[in-house]
């Protein structure tokens, strides 16, 4: 056939001449930039948390450690250089 034969409407690519409000393209725009910042925060306060616990580990550790220590001291058990040299043999 002769493309004069048929409607005009059939060879109309909505895509490209159809008129979208611009509300509803910058919805999308807009949804899509805050699903990428919000996951980039997640993943940041996941990392963040995991370092936080880890801190927090480590302070119980010193803490209970530098007690010990100062109970020990007190009481004259040991010296306090071979508190020292014990903890440094027991972080390795």
């Amino acid at each position: 056939g002769n493309y004069y034969n048929f409607d005009s409407e059939l060879f109309r690519n909505p895509a490209i001449s159809s008129a979208f409000e611009p509300g509803s393209i910058f919805k999308v725009l807009v949804m899509a930039v805050y699903g990428s910042s919000v996951s980039k925060l997640e993943k940041e306060i996941s990392s963040l948390d995991k370092e936080n616990r880890e801190i927090e580990s480590e302070i119980a550790s010193l803490t209970s450690f530098f007690s010990i220590s100062q109970k020990i001291a007190e009481n004259s058990l040991i010296t306090t250089d071979q508190i020292e040299n014990e903890a440094v043999a027991y972080k390795r």
